[in-house]
């Protein structure tokens, strides 16, 4: 399960980082 939790953490980082980039715009 270590896998899929990585995938989902990676996932949320972007997720994240998008709404940062949005936000700052």
């Amino acid at each position: 399960w270590e896998e899929k939790y990585r995938q989902y953490v990676s996932t949320l980082k972007q997720r994240i980082q998008t709404c940062d980039e949005v936000l700052s715009q």
